[in-house]
């Protein structure tokens, strides 16, 4: 996805949302966090992560990546400015909870 010379950037969610729905006020930004289920660990790891909302409702993650595999992703529900402060006081963005 694009917008004239726009292009979103690896690692760059949030600007890539928040840049993308600036250029195009019909699209919204859904703020929440990647879940990993990660096999050899004895936690659940949350990763801070913003995702576009169409016009239609249905969201997609616009960020490019090399993951080898799609993460499920969790809305937060909260505003823009709650979602940053709850991000802010998490290590790197991220949270992990014992399993």
């Amino acid at each position: 996805m694009q917008g004239g010379n726009w292009q979103p950037q690896p690692k760059m969610c949030h600007h890539n949302v928040t840049d993308y729905c600036q250029l195009d006020r019909r699209f919204s930004p859904v703020r929440g966090w990647l879940f990993f289920d990660l096999p050899n660990e004895n936690y659940y790891k949350f990763v801070a992560h913003s995702v576009l909302k169409f016009p239609d409702g249905s969201i997609r993650d616009i960020t490019p990546s090399n993951a080898g595999a799609e993460y499920p992703f969790l809305a937060c529900g909260v505003s823009n400015k709650d979602f940053a402060a709850i991000a802010t006081v998490c290590e790197n963005g991220e949270l992990n909870l014992p399993k």
